[in-house]
């Protein structure tokens, strides 16, 4: 970590503003640089490091919410504890929702110092010939899609959709785009559900 953050403050110091993606390792030795160099640094957070960990390891069964207020082993607590005052030591953190502005503030974080950038997505010209291209290489017919894209974790409640697709019509088809260690998982749940033909994974 040492040899990184030293790494880290030789690029840092051409820098007039640090921005940092993320909240692991790499990102911590970032945001010690800044404050060493007295640059500014802005941060962008897309959820809870610590909670994602816990729950990846099996520390917690709790959900994002109830995580924030829990009682916690002290290795957890460590591991908050980092998440948090790191998010107080960035100048701005940026996210892409009200619910996270509202989670980040719970950490401690000024208000003032957070601002919400959504998430975009940019419509070209020549969309419809894209979609004709894409159902070829899905496998799909004329019917109507619902399309989701995300990481395959447990915590962004795929399942859900899943389960909802036999109350549609049955012209409908969702497609999953993404990958992650919830594959198997979501793949055997469309099984379950009897609706494996109309839910694609891309």
């Amino acid at each position: 970590m040492a040899r990184f953050l030293g790494a880290v403050l030789r690029v840092a110091r051409r820098a007039d503003v640090l921005y940092v993606n993320g909240l692991a390792g790499p990102e911590m030795a970032a945001i010690v640089a800044g404050r060493l160099l007295g640059r500014p640094v802005v941060l962008k957070i897309v959820g809870d490091n610590a909670w994602e960990l816990a729950l990846r390891r099996g520390w917690t069964i709790a959900g994002i919410d109830e995580f924030q207020r829990l009682q916690v082993s002290p290795q957890v607590q460590l591991v908050r504890g980092l998440v948090r005052r790191f998010a107080r030591l960035a100048t701005k953190l940026i996210v892409p929702s009200d619910y996270l502005k509202h989670l980040v503030i719970g950490w401690g974080v000024s208000p003032d110092n957070v601002v919400v950038i959504r998430n975009a997505l940019t419509v070209v010209e020549g969309e419809k010939a894209g979609r004709k291209r894409v159902r070829p290489h899905l496998s799909l017919g004329a019917g109507r899609m619902v399309v989701t894209c995300a990481r395959l974790y447990p915590w962004k409640n795929l399942e859900f959709l899943i389960r909802l697709v036999p109350d549609l019509p049955p012209d409908v088809t969702l497609v999953i785009v993404g990958d992650g260690p919830e594959r198997k998982h979501l793949e055997r749940e469309a099984v379950d559900a009897g609706v494996q033909g109309r839910v694609h994974f891309a």
